[in-house]
């Protein structure tokens, strides 16, 4: 630990441009299990560097309150594996007292994802971004949400859940169109860049939307528009209207070993601004698309009756 310490304070040193995210994501992708844990409390990079300095040269660096500020709630949850994931998950779906802590955080009004994307948790949580008629609704969405969220379902996630969505997904580019292949509900979008225009049919309803980009410079720009009303934008309840327009931004980082996807969205039948995310992907060379099976009649992963799996009354086939 005092050896990685050092060699983290030294790359902190020689790298001036280096953030707190950066490094906290460098942190993040560190799998390996460890026989010594540290805590890091800093307010900026340079706080960072000090601590691993101390914790490296065997000095004691007091930690105390960072900031004036009253510190931000969070809900943390870590572990190495799905299994992990889904047992998190399910604290915050089964407890109120996680549940609460999600919505007494800092309200975002312009997410951020690059350490970790909770996707159960809310993208849109200032009221004020919100109609009232929308936070009415999504307040009975999240109240019913094992019933009524379409993840669960298994339904595609939609845009622009699937970008931030903790899944797997490939590309394959064209020169006319890329193709998105989703793990999660066997999602197919295609993304048109050969120029052409949004559909003219009106009212087109889809559940991915009519995606038509273009390139500027580097980044790929995605307008996304004719969507239907059946997709959510977050497990929180969150939902949207036909009138939903979203804007990709995506561009890779770190030479190539990041992709970077920027999204902003405007909806004026439920929200009264535009709101941001942004998702950090990180490129693999392996293959790691699994079958991933959601169907109707699947066993209840937690095995609690509050959340049951969809079941058919009747075979599909």
């Amino acid at each position: 630990m005092v050896a990685a310490a050092a060699q983290l304070a030294e790359r902190v040193s020689a790298d001036p441009d280096l953030t707190l995210p950066d490094l906290a994501y460098t942190l993040s992708q560190r799998r390996s299990h460890l026989n010594y844990r540290h805590a890091l409390v800093a307010d900026s990079i340079t706080q960072a560097r000090e601590q691993l300095l101390a914790l490296a040269e065997g000095r004691q660096l007091s930690a105390g309150r960072i900031s004036p500020t009253p510190p931000k709630l969070a809900f943390v949850c870590t572990g190495m594996g799905p299994q992990w994931w889904k047992m998190c998950r399910g604290l915050l779906d089964v407890y109120p007292a996680f549940t609460d802590s999600t919505y007494q955080g800092e309200p975002i009004r312009e997410a951020s994802y690059r350490v970790t994307t909770p996707a159960g948790s809310a993208i849109v949580t200032v009221a004020e971004t919100l109609h009232k008629r929308a936070l009415a609704r999504r307040q009975a969405n999240f109240a019913a949400r094992a019933k009524l969220d379409p993840r669960l379902k298994c339904w595609v996630l939609g845009v622009p859940r699937s970008v931030y969505y903790p899944a797997p997904f490939q590309i394959l580019q064209r020169a006319a169109d890329l193709t998105l292949v989703h793990q999660f509900g066997d999602q197919v979008r295609t993304i048109h860049t050969d120029g052409s225009k949004h559909t003219t049919e009106e009212d087109p309803e889809l559940y991915l939307g009519d995606s038509r980009g273009h390139w500027e410079g580097d980044t790929l720009v995605v307008d996304v528009t004719g969507f239907n009303e059946e997709t959510w934008l977050d497990r929180a309840g969150n939902y949207h209207s036909e009138q939903l327009h979203v804007v990709e931004r995506w561009r890779t980082i770190y030479d190539g070993k990041r992709l970077e996807v920027e999204v902003t969205a405007q909806d004026h039948k439920a929200f009264t601004t535009p709101w941001k995310a942004t998702r950090i992907w990180q490129k693999v060379d392996r293959g790691l698309m699994l079958e991933s099976v959601c169907a109707e009649n699947n066993i209840n992963p937690f095995n609690l009756d509050e959340y049951p799996m969809p079941e058919a009354k009747t075979p599909d086939f």
